[in-house]
């Protein structure tokens, strides 16, 4: 694995998971599924540790490897790396409307 394939699986594991999760374009097919699903099973589409995880085995499947351990443990990476994304997403922003306001009064 080059670092390169590294940063590609980061990359897609984490956009797929902000358009899973976020999106507008899957907005119409997360309330599909919210309208035909239990709650419990649901809210993994919601979840961007629980999509990262499934978005993790799915780009580690086609970018890395076809060995079960490596992709389980793409899934793990594919968790955190989505998590991460997200708390430093939502950090950015909270720094920015803050300020935004501050300045503004």
């Amino acid at each position: 694995m080059t670092f390169t394939d590294f940063l590609l699986f980061i990359f897609s594991t984490v956009g797929l998971t902000n358009i899973i999760v976020e999106s507008n374009i899957f907005l119409p097919v997360r309330k599909l599924l919210k309208a035909v699903l239990p709650l419990k099973i649901y809210e993994v589409f919601e979840c961007h540790q629980c999509t990262g995880t499934w978005c993790g085995f799915v780009c580690g499947a086609i970018l890395l490897s076809s060995n079960l351990w490596v992709i389980l443990l793409c899934g793990c990476a594919g968790s955190f790396a989505a998590t991460m994304a997200f708390m430093f997403s939502e950090y950015l922003i909270s720094k920015t409307e803050i300020s935004w306001n501050e300045e503004n009064k």
